[in-house]
């Protein structure tokens, strides 16, 4: 007699008795089961071979689930033996899915799931630092499949639990269809009850009484008091499955055999020192046969978190069962015995040359550091922050809904509004875009730095999204925190994407952070007519935050139409502008920075876009003619899958009236930071939370590329003489060739790349002039021929915002040592050692440099000789 037959579950339900005026009936459920055992014997046997670290998951386990049962339930617990077969049932195969033998087509059964694709590429991306190609979709290297295969049979295996009944495996050549369970009339009655609460102990509690809350009648063939409670067998289950934790899951030499490692080889160590568990009162005592030494203390603390874990899982079975059931159907395991105590703990799991104290590393004061974090201490004291934060989040929640319903990459529109209420001034922020529901909420929109995107939570329940993109921009899990800047009084409304409308969640935030937010069901006034999200913010009274959120970067006031055209330059979703307290309505079109004309475009970039009429009156007529010019210049470049990573040209630093044409890095579509010599906009990516600079997409061969495209394109365009040497700085910082632009002066007029080389040929003396004296700008000075002038200094950055010196060195090809290398000046003593064979761009890279210099002469005025301290090279 194996042990599960001896204990009181199966004597009382199952077992063989004498005088058994329903021994036909039980026979028949009993040999069933057997039956049924003995298959899923063999298929839980192939367990190890794709999980090898997994503790035991073969038929010891899974006998060993009716002895937990027992202790849970207790002595006198009373169960259907059609309770009994379902519940039998159940343990057989809720994890019996946790191997490809589960799937009678194989791996390709994997392949085809919803699941497959999302995982790959996260383990790809995890493994190999990047997204897989199509083709490494469906065949990943060994490494990264390994990952996947298990990662897929751990994640899948509840769900694929429920259908094993109704799966056939097929030897090939034979028609012969083999099945778990033989009787088909008993799988045609209890298949779908026994799947769906082998499926449930990997659901939430409120889950399970959600979907299982149901008490099944006798079926026909059995006795009328052999009716089955779905509820009370799913709640036997998970809290006798949470509960098995000794020994017999880790054989001291099977995991010789083994050699598991890491969390593995702690949950395997401390298994295998854990005695059966025993009842006590109303608790589930574990002790250990032997001590944890110091080399054991990982997996001491893994033991407590395990009965931590299970201590829950026992008070939320008995609390569900007493509220759904009654005191009588209440289970003798309520909760584990010393959980809440170290000192007693380590009684009954000792220790040897250690003391378990609770030291692990702790933040207090956690309402600060989100304070901190996710406000002014991480983004600057920049209320516009907490509004691009929220219409980020709306973007990424629409984008996903894009995919989830398969519409076009245009549909989707953010709201954003700003009105007066009773209370103040107030920010809204919605979108129809995926929702929340309690989960995301509470796991994710709560949990400050855990972000929804690219999380098992989003890949569970939103199949694809991953492998389509979606969630790159979103991804620290703390924007949404930045509201907290500008008010204390915060209210979410949210209806997950084919929620019903009465399913429609409010999360309150009454003051800040500083006290527990309420979640609640919508009121009918409150629920969202159409599935998105709804953030509104009471702006904080007695503070100038209104104020300093109708601010520009460069302090310009305007209104909140102005200010989101500035975050938003070139998203990929609507978004429409609502001044409740102007009455003014605007609406920014998805992508529309592709498709305006060259002048409306960079007008656009402005903090207060105006028609291109208004945007050319405020230059001089020759100035504004010149912006015409360049402006034909604008290209838009693409990455190799067709997206558009840049549209700009190349244009003077500083021009005329202004302090240069706008040009901004954009991050999923919202600003990040200004360009110098760029007019236009370059997508690209973030590694700070604070999105406060960014490393464009457009990098490389191909920014190489539009460089030099750009100073063909002004060859032709008529610019002057000193505005082609300022192009031609940046030209040389963005690595590229400068082409025929004028880059320096001597001889009284200006020299392309050509004209200087030639120049340095036929000297033998050059001074190099990086500066001006005073009287170089007066009409009458005549220039020495030995001097070239050009500015031995680089402009300290294209990229304007943020610690930009890193992000630079990260984009462009500066020279090591010295940031100004890649100056005109610089170029120049490249060219002059090319013509002379010498090293002066080494020697001034170096401490050499100084020496370069003496008070030379560097032309006439007036019949005088002036002199400047300036760089002199000799051939």
């Amino acid at each position: 007699m194996s042990e599960f037959e001896e204990t009181h579950l199966w004597q009382s339900t199952l077992a063989y008795r004498e005088n058994d005026k329903y021994d036909s009936q039980r026979e028949r459920l009993r040999v069933a089961y057997m039956a049924l055992r003995d298959k899923v014997g063999m298929l839980v046997g192939e367990i190890a071979r794709d999980l090898p670290d997994y503790t035991v998951h073969d038929l010891t386990h899974l006998d060993a689930l009716w002895s937990m049962a027992d202790i849970v339930c207790g002595p006198d617990y009373k169960l259907t033996p059609t309770e009994a077969f379902v519940l039998g049932g159940a343990i057989l195969l809720h994890d019996a899915a946790m191997s490809l033998a589960a799937y009678p087509s194989g791996i390709s059964e994997l392949k085809d799931s919803a699941e497959w694709s999302d995982t790959v590429v996260y383990f790809f991306q995890r493994t190999e630092g990047r997204r897989p190609s199509d083709v490494e979709i469906q065949e990943p290297p060994a490494e990264v499949l390994k990952e996947v295969i298990a990662d897929l049979l751990r994640q899948m295996h509840a769900k694929h639990s429920a259908k094993l009944l109704a799966c056939e495996w097929r030897v090939r050549g034979d028609s012969m269809a083999h099945r778990l369970m033989g009787d088909d009339e008993l799988r045609g009655i209890f298949g779908q009850a026994i799947g769906m609460i082998a499926h449930s102990h990997w659901w939430s509690v409120d889950e399970v009484e959600r979907r299982l809350d149901r008490r099944v009648n006798a079926p026909v063939i059995f006795p009328q008091l052999w009716s089955f409670d779905l509820l009370k067998v799913a709640a036997i289950l998970r809290a006798a499955d949470a509960s098995h934790v000794d020994a017999r899951r880790a054989p001291a030499f099977l995991r010789a055999l083994r050699k598991p490692s890491g969390v593995s080889g702690n949950h395997w160590n401390f298994q295998s020192k854990l005695a059966r568990p025993a009842l006590q009162n109303d608790q589930i005592v574990y002790t250990s046969v032997t001590s944890f030494g110091v080399e054991d203390a990982d997996a001491w603390w893994l033991c407590l978190d395990t009965l931590k874990m299970i201590d829950s899982e026992l008070r939320r079975s008995d609390q569900l069962i007493a509220a759904k059931r009654g005191h009588n159907e209440r289970f003798a395991a309520r909760s584990v015995a010393n959980i809440g105590s170290l000192e007693k703990l380590t009684n009954d799991l000792p220790v040897v040359d250690w003391i378990p104290v609770s030291a692990e590393v702790h933040i207090s004061g956690v309402t600060e550091i989100v304070k901190k974090l996710g406000g002014s201490a991480l983004y600057g004291d920049k209320p516009d922050i907490a509004l691009r934060e929220l219409i980020q989040n709306a973007s990424d929640a629409i984008r996903a809904r894009r995919v989830v319903d398969g519409v076009d990459d245009e549909w989707g529109e953010v709201v954003v509004r700003i009105l007066k209420s009773d209370d103040g001034h107030v920010l809204e922020v919605e979108d129809n875009g995926l929702g929340m529901g309690q989960d995301v909420l509470v796991h994710h929109l709560l949990n400050f730095g855990q972000s929804f995107w690219g999380s098992e939570l989003m890949r569970r329940e939103f199949p694809g999204l991953l492998t389509r993109g979606v969630g790159n921009a979103g991804k620290f899990g703390i924007g949404f925190f930045s509201v907290f800047m500008i008010s204390k009084k915060v209210r979410v409304t949210t209806r997950r994407c084919g929620a019903a409308k009465d399913q429609t969640f409010v999360l309150d935030f009454r003051n800040g952070v500083d006290s527990r937010p309420i979640l609640r069901v919508a009121g009918n006034d409150e629920a969202l007519q159409s599935e998105g999200t709804k953030v509104s913010a009471v702006l904080e009274p007695d503070t100038d935050h209104l104020e300093r959120l109708l601010r520009s970067s460069y302090d310009e006031t305007g209104t909140i139409v102005d200010v989101c055209g500035e975050l938003c330059p070139s998203l990929d979703v609507s978004v429409s502008v609502e001044d409740r307290l102007t009455d003014v309505i605007h609406r920014y079109r998805a992508n529309d920075w592709l498709e305006l004309e060259p002048i409306d475009f960079i007008s656009r970039l402005q903090f207060k876009p105006m028609s291109s009429n208004e945007f050319l009156d405020a230059f001089t007529e020759e100035n504004a003619q010149t912006v015409r010019r360049l402006s034909e210049n604008l290209r838009t470049v693409r990455d190799e899958h067709g997206v558009a990573i840049a549209r700009a040209f190349l244009c003077p630093p500083v021009y005329g009236e202004r302090a240069g044409l706008p040009g901004v890095v954009s991050v999923g579509g919202l600003k990040s930071g200004d360009l110098r010599g760029i007019c236009g906009v370059l997508t690209g990516e973030t590694n700070r939370a604070a999105r406060d600079t960014a490393i464009p997409h457009l990098r490389g061969e191909p920014l190489v590329s539009w460089a030099n495209e750009q100073v063909n394109l002004c060859e032709e365009s008529s610019l002057t003489d000193k505005d082609q040497q300022e192009i031609a700085m940046t030209v040389l910082r963005l690595g590229g060739d400068v082409g025929a632009l004028k880059i320096a002066e001597a001889e009284n007029t200006w020299f392309d790349k050509a004209a200087v080389l030639a120049k340095f040929r036929m000297s033998d003396e050059i001074v190099l002039n990086s500066g001006y004296h005073a009287l170089e700008k007066e009409e009458e000075f005549r220039m020495d021929n030995r001097v070239v002038r050009a500015p031995m200094f680089s402009y300290s950055s294209i990229l304007m915002r943020g610690p930009a010196d890193d992000s630079e060195r990260d984009w462009l090809p500066i020279a090591e040592g010295d940031f100004f290398a890649n100056s005109i000046g610089f170029f120049l003593l490249a060219l002059l050692d090319e013509a002379w064979g010498t090293s002066y761009y080494t020697m001034a890279m170096g401490d050499e440099r100084r020496r370069l210099h003496m008070d030379t002469k560097i032309g006439r005025w007036r019949g005088e000789d002036i002199f400047s301290n300036q760089m002199v090279l000799k051939r």
